[in-house]
């Protein structure tokens, strides 16, 4: 039996794509655009004129993982990444997205590939693999032990932890 999808209905978003240039937008409603730069290849979320987040290094990829390396704002915080006994704010720490079972402090028994920001923005990875998010110091390095990028991001202002 092949592995069951992490998402199972196809999201289906109309897109409008306008080149800016040095950059592509890529808007689909809702205020929230994302920024892909040309050169090097870089991408962004905005909300209005307010960065969510940039990436600091281009998405990159080894035998077993894929990577994102995001820029840290001072003062910004992280949440999610499943259960993670002891911890709820992960600022200065590195999130374990997997299950070891262990239900003691420190462990993560119940992982999930969600983490949000105090910025305004959240990312779910689409996948059931294995991976890390590595917030103890600038830049965050996001990682899945998978060959693919496939993620979904939702963006809010700053600290609206209601809308996200």
């Amino acid at each position: 039996t092949p592995p069951a999808d992490i998402v199972v209905a196809k999201p289906q978003v109309a897109t409008t794509v306008v080149d800016q240039g040095r950059y592509l937008e890529f808007s689909g409603g809702g205020g929230a655009v994302l920024r892909a730069q040309k050169e090097p290849l870089l991408l962004s979320m905005h909300l209005g004129n307010i960065t969510l987040w940039a990436e600091q290094a281009g998405l990159t990829a080894n035998s077993t993982a894929t990577f994102q390396t995001l820029g840290m704002s001072q003062g910004e915080q992280y949440f999610g990444g499943g259960m993670q006994n002891g911890r709820i704010y992960h600022r200065g720490h590195r999130v374990r997205v997997s299950i070891d079972y262990n239900w003691a402090d420190g462990g993560n028994p119940n992982a999930a590939p969600f983490y949000m920001s105090t910025a305004g923005y959240g990312v779910y990875r689409n996948t059931w693999s294995p991976g890390y998010y590595d917030f103890t110091q600038g830049p965050a390095v996001l990682a899945h032990n998978e060959s693919r990028y496939d993620a979904f991001f939702i963006a809010a202002k700053p600290l609206d932890y209601a809308a996200l």
